[in-house]
C-alpha cells in the first residue's frame, strides 16, 4: 500500500464544498491507473476502468468537516460556524487552518473561549457551544484580518499532520514466541480519506498487476458527503451502476467504555437505513 499516498490524503484541504485541493491530488494520483476519466457535477471524480459486464462502483467521499468562517469582531477575533456534524468537546483548544478567498496563503488560528477561572459553576459542568467559541489569528482588529484575505464564508479545517507510528506485539502461539509489526496512521480526515485511499488502491492494483475481470469498476471520489451524500447521489445517477460498494469509517470497537453489542446495533440501523 502507498502510505505516503494516504499521508498526502489526510493532510490535504477539503471541507464539503471546497474539495479542489484533494480532489486534484487524487487526479494526479489515479488518471494513469484508469481508462477514463468523468466527472459529475457537484466535483466528484469517476475513474473507469472496463468496458463490458455489470457496472461496479466503489466509492469514497473525499470532503472532511470543518468551518466556515461566519463573523469577524472589531477586535480581530472569528467566530465560525460548521460544516458537517461537529460535537462541540473535540473543537476546543485546537488549531484551525483557514483558507482565505482572497489571500495567497492559509491561515493558523486557535479556538478559544472564556477561561474556566470566570465562568459560572454550571457553565464549567457543560459544554462550551460552538457559538460561544472564537478563533484567535493574532490580529487586533477587523481591519487587519481582512488585511490578511480572511473574509465571512471562508473555510477552515483542523490543522493536523499525519505521523506513523511503528509497534512490535509479541504473542506465544503453539510454544512459540510471533512477533508481528504494526504501522499506524494518526492524522485528520480519516473520515473518509481511508475510503478514497481504499478506492484508489484497488484500482492502482487491478492495472499494475493486470487482473482480469468481465466488468465495467467506477472508482469514484464524491464531494460533499458530510453535508447530505449530495455527492454520492449526483455520480450514482450519473453511472446507474449494477452494484455500488460505499467504502467509510466507523466508530471505533476497541475503545475503553465503547460496548460492542451496541457498536453492533448502530451498524445493523445504518443497514436499514441504507437499505430504505
Amino acid at each position: 500500500m502507498d502510505v505516503d499516498f494516504l499521508e498526502q490524503l489526510s493532510n490535504a484541504f477539503g471541507p464539503s464544498g471546497h474539495e479542489n485541493e484533494i480532489q486534484q491530488l487524487v487526479k494526479s494520483y489515479a488518471e494513469k491507473f484508469a481508462d477514463s476519466v468523468e466527472y459529475d457535477r457537484l466535483g466528484s471524480i469517476i475513474f473507469k476502468k472496463g468496458s463490458q459486464g455489470p457496472k461496479i462502483m466503489l466509492t469514497g467521499h473525499s470532503d472532511e468537516i470543518g468551518f466556515v468562517i461566519s463573523a469577524i469582531e472589531s477586535n480581530g477575533y472569528l467566530k465560525i460556524s460548521n460544516i458537517g456534524g461537529w460535537w462541540p468537546g473535540n473543537v476546543l483548544s485546537h488549531q484551525i487552518l483557514i483558507r482565505p478567498l482572497f489571500g495567497t496563503e492559509k491561515i493558523l488560528g486557535v479556538v478559544a473561549c472564556k477561561p474556566p477561572h470566570i465562568l459560572s459553576a454550571d457553565e464549567r459542568n457543560k459544554l462550551v457551544p460552538l457559538k460561544d467559541m472564537f478563533v484567535d489569528v493574532g490580529c487586533t482588529s477587523k481591519e487587519e484580518v481582512e488585511s490578511l484575505g480572511v473574509r465571512v464564508g471562508d473555510p477552515a479545517v483542523p490543522y493536523s499532520q499525519f505521523r506513523k507510528i511503528e509497534r512490535s506485539h509479541t504473542e506465544n502461539k503453539d510454544g512459540r514466541k510471533i512477533v508481528t509489526k504494526t504501522t499506524l496512521g494518526v492524522g485528520k480526515a480519516f473520515d473518509d480519506r481511508v475510503g478514497v485511499f481504499i478506492v484508489t488502491q484497488v484500482l492502482k492494483r487491478l492495472t499494475e498487476e493486470n487482473v482480469e475481470h468481465n466488468n465495467t469498476v467506477y472508482f469514484v471520489s464524491t464531494t460533499q458527503e458530510e453535508v447530505g451524500l449530495r455527492g454520492a447521489r449526483t455520480s450514482a445517477q450519473l453511472i446507474q451502476p449494477d452494484v455500488g460498494f460505499a467504502l467509510d469509517v466507523d466508530i471505533s470497537g476497541d475503545l475503553p467504555g465503547v460496548d460492542l453489542i451496541q457498536k453492533m446495533g448502530l451498524e445493523y440501523q445504518y443497514l436499514l437505513v441504507i437499505q430504505a
